[in-house]
């Protein structure tokens, strides 16, 4: 599936960091893309790390190429632990998989779509 590294566009996470931050931790990152002071890169393997202990407030644009624990995590994370996070996230209405972590994450969440920008 090609490419699973999509930089945030500045004027996107800026918009997100006021209104939902500050953010003080880039959930999936590398040293050229990072949002924020502290990030995970693909070496560290965010999906393994305890993001509750790295930050309050995660930013992540994740690999789009395998969604389903990514946002099992944030889920889980802003269910069990004092962890909110601000997702930018493709939409593919069709899939199940979305529509079910959705449901998880959005119960508790604004919703955005790319349309309420342009």
């Amino acid at each position: 599936m090609g490419n699973d590294l999509w930089r945030t566009p500045a004027w996107l996470y800026d918009w997100l960091n006021r209104r939902y931050g500050p953010f003080d931790i880039d959930l999936a990152a590398d040293e050229t893309n990072a949002k924020c002071a502290k990030f995970i890169t693909k070496e560290t393997d965010s999906l393994t790390q305890d993001w509750p202990a790295l930050g309050r407030n995660g930013f992540c644009n994740p690999p789009y190429s395998h969604l389903p624990p990514w946002v099992a995590k944030a889920a889980h994370h802003s269910m069990m632990h004092d962890f909110s996070s601000t997702w930018v996230l493709p939409v593919w209405n069709g899939d199940k998989h979305w529509r079910y972590h959705a449901a998880i994450i959005l119960a508790e969440s604004d919703s955005l779509s790319i349309d309420d920008f342009v």
